[in-house]
């Protein structure tokens, strides 16, 4: 099977699920980009333990670009690298709440501008807040990638480029969550359930893993 035939199977696959586009708690785009940042490297479980007590403390970006550095971090501290996730949203508030008077731009260029915020931040961002056709690659879009050998890269950036290029742009904002909860709850990167995977026809790593 080529590997157009495999992204059919692939889009039949996943449009029969649920579309879950993030596992990460929010209520507002305020909150959604602090989690995400938040979420870098850190389980969204751990993330979703600390924002409640982060939103309720700094109710949006200007209340966080006024807070005290050492009062975030203590609200953030279990998370991993709170040090520099600390720095990094009370300056993306500051430049969202005083550039950009609290709006969340619509650009992925705009956003990577911003010291702080990455292309997978902004990808994501503007694909849950503005439906955009971004695709946000992270390990388990790379993985789950890699896997079924839509791509050849270990390069997010060039991911994002060959997946853009396999699928039709009414997919791309859908990648991430597809492959990010089949990444996290079956194809794990480690010991992955491919005896049971749905995909396992049209993937050679179970295969290839054995040897």
């Amino acid at each position: 099977m080529d590997i157009k035939d495999r992204v059919v199977v692939i889009i039949e696959y996943f449009s029969k699920q649920p579309l879950v586009k993030t596992e990460l708690n929010f209520n507002n785009p305020y909150q959604l980009i602090i989690a995400i940042v938040l979420s870098a490297q850190c389980t969204d479980k751990r993330v979703n333990l600390v924002t409640p007590t982060l939103f309720d403390k700094y109710n949006n970006f200007t209340e966080l670009s006024i807070a005290k550095y050492d009062e975030v971090y203590n609200v953030i501290k279990s998370i991993s690298y709170p040090k520099i996730k600390t720095q990094r949203i009370i300056n993306i508030s500051k430049i969202l709440s005083q550039k950009y008077d609290e709006t969340i731009p619509n650009n992925v260029e705009t956003l990577v501008n911003i010291d702080g915020i990455g292309r997978k931040t902004a990808n994501l961002v503007t694909a849950i807040l503005y439906d955009a056709p971004h695709i946000a690659v992270d390990t388990h879009v790379a993985r789950v990638s890699t896997r079924l050998e839509l791509v050849k890269s270990n390069n997010p950036d060039k991911i994002e480029t060959e997946l853009s290029s396999l699928f039709p742009q009414k997919y791309h904002n859908k990648i991430n969550p597809w492959f990010v909860m089949f990444g996290r709850y079956k194809c794990k990167s480690i010991k992955p359930n491919c005896e049971n995977c749905d995909l396992k026809n049209i993937c050679s790593y179970r295969d290839l893993h054995d040897k």
